[in-house]
């Protein structure tokens, strides 16, 4: 589903596409939650639409242009299954050359369904110099028909020749669409959620796992809590899934595990904290593991250090909430 202040950026990119005059770079900015990925999609499905009609004279100036989602194309695109459009793989710490080389392979062939090819890099800050300087080469050079779009929360980390090279659009909602869009979303987002796999160290995970909610109940107790998770690298993506619980616990949709035998006091505790509570924390922990894998030099234990804190700051006025 389309977020609502995405709309007058499809009118603008649907006015150009009615005019035939899609630029061949874009970079999409913003913060998390925003929308980037959607507004790409959308352009990319519009762009590749056997039956888009952009060119028909009936359209209406100020219409949001829809693609069929009935033609060869459009089902290849839900399917994630379109020689003509690629999404690079941006699932490690950051996008080196190959990843980059291979966008500039991809666009010197020629189409095989449609006239337009295009390609989606998300987190496009985290690319390395050598591949920065690739997909300059390849911006420089552009082939005929061909889309890149970038995606960011941090533009300003991107070289400026790239920048200057490609159309801005700067996506911007307002705090209360946000929360109004988190809210319809997060019970969904949590129940989606899975512990992390400990490769055997159910032992391991059920100590942290006491750890971390007696730190909950009592977040100004977290010493024991910070050396654990300074000890071991795991104990940060098992955050997560433990929040995760503890909101299906909360909801109802899960019993106290006998095996870890967490004291009824501190359930107790932590059923004052509120859905919102839990998806607030939950979006600190997320916050920090992308600082963590986005900063080339990040100092992980402060990085820590500094999320328990937060969580601390947060947790601490949240339970001085009469409620």
């Amino acid at each position: 589903m389309m977020h609502k202040w995405l709309n007058e950026q499809q009118r603008s990119l649907s006015s150009l596409l009615k005019q035939n005059r899609v630029p061949h770079a874009f970079i999409i900015s913003g913060a998390d939650g925003t929308g980037k990925l959607l507004l790409a999609q959308w352009l990319i499905g519009i762009l590749a639409c056997e039956k888009n009609g952009f060119q028909e004279d009936n359209v209406y100036p100020n219409e949001i242009l829809q693609q069929c989602g009935e033609c060869k194309s459009c089902q290849l695109l839900k399917g994630h299954g379109h020689p003509d459009h690629l999404v690079v793989d941006t699932s490690g710490n950051s996008i080196g050359v190959d990843q980059i080389r291979q966008v500039t392979t991809f666009f010197e062939k020629t189409a095989l369904l449609g006239r337009n090819q295009s390609a989606i890099i998300e987190a496009a800050d985290t690319m390395t110099e050598s591949a920065a300087n690739a997909l300059l080469k390849t911006l420089e050079e552009p082939t005929a028909n061909s889309h890149i779009i970038l995606l960011t929360t941090e533009i300003s980390r991107l070289l400026p020749t790239i920048i200057s090279r490609c159309r801005q659009i700067s996506i911007r909602a307002t705090d209360q669409e946000l929360n109004n869009n988190i809210a319809i979303n997060y019970v969904t987002t949590f129940a989606s959620l899975k512990t992390e796999n400990v490769n055997g160290d159910t032992a391991l995970l059920n100590e942290f796992m006491l750890l971390f909610y007696q730190f909950l109940a009592n977040p100004e107790e977290r010493s024991r809590l910070l050396l654990f998770m300074q000890t071991h690298t795991q104990s940060l993506n098992w955050c997560e899934g433990l929040i995760a619980d503890l909101m299906r616990y909360n909801q109802g949709w899960l019993n106290n595990n006998e095996n870890t035998a967490i004291d009824q006091q501190i359930l107790a505790r932590l059923q004052h904290l509120t859905h919102d509570d839990i998806w607030q924390v939950q979006l600190l922990i997320s916050a920090c593991k992308k600082q963590i894998l986005l900063l080339t030099q990040a100092n992980r234990n402060f990085q820590i250090e500094k999320l328990l804190a937060q969580m601390t700051f947060y947790l601490i006025q949240a339970y001085a909430v009469d409620r």
